[in-house]
């Protein structure tokens, strides 16, 4: 792939000096990164991430690695501020900078406990059929004796998975 550096500057504001940021100017995609079209060998065109082509143009082999920020700046295309990497490179880099938690975060690291407050839980959640005062209700019907999870389910309006689910707690666990 070859890619016009002529082209590809014209793009950057470097204004800022060599060691500041160089924001690209031209296309951005929905993630902020910005995105350039480069000529293919049969015309059409191939588009390429504009940090990943700075390092191209900077000369080092990216070839089955990914172009990382050490700015965090995903518009920019410094070469300066990027540097090649795996994906697990990636990962351990913005977990260490603190921009997300871990895959798969158990306990405490879970983003349900870390942001609880933007979890939607309960009657808030789209398309809930059951309140709080109902999962209270069908708790205490379970506990009473009688009825298994299909019964519940019946009376309540609701598949016997969900009942399971209420009644083990795996949902609505916020109810005490």
């Amino acid at each position: 792939m070859i890619i016009d550096a002529a082209r590809f500057f014209d793009r950057l504001d470097q204004s800022g000096g060599p060691d500041a940021c160089h924001p690209w100017l031209g296309t951005i995609d929905a993630y902020g990164y910005g995105l350039l079209y480069v000529p293919r060998a049969d015309g059409g065109p191939v588009t390429v991430k504009a940090h990943r082509a700075a390092l191209i143009i900077a000369g080092v082999d990216i070839d089955g690695l990914c172009a990382c920020h050490h700015c965090d700046n995903r518009p920019c295309c410094n070469a300066r501020h990027l540097f090649a990497g795996t994906k697990g490179d990636n990962y351990r880099d913005s977990i260490r900078k603190g921009r997300q938690i871990s895959i798969g975060a158990a306990g405490d690291l879970n983003p349900s406990k870390v942001h609880a407050e933007r979890m939607r839980r309960g009657e808030t959640v789209f398309g809930a059929r059951l309140t709080a005062e109902r999962v209270v209700e069908l708790r205490s019907r379970y506990a009473g004796g009688g009825l298994g999870y299909a019964g519940i389910a019946a009376e309540f309006g609701i598949g016997t998975m969900t009942a399971w689910q209420v009644i083990k707690r795996r949902t609505w666990a916020h109810v005490p």
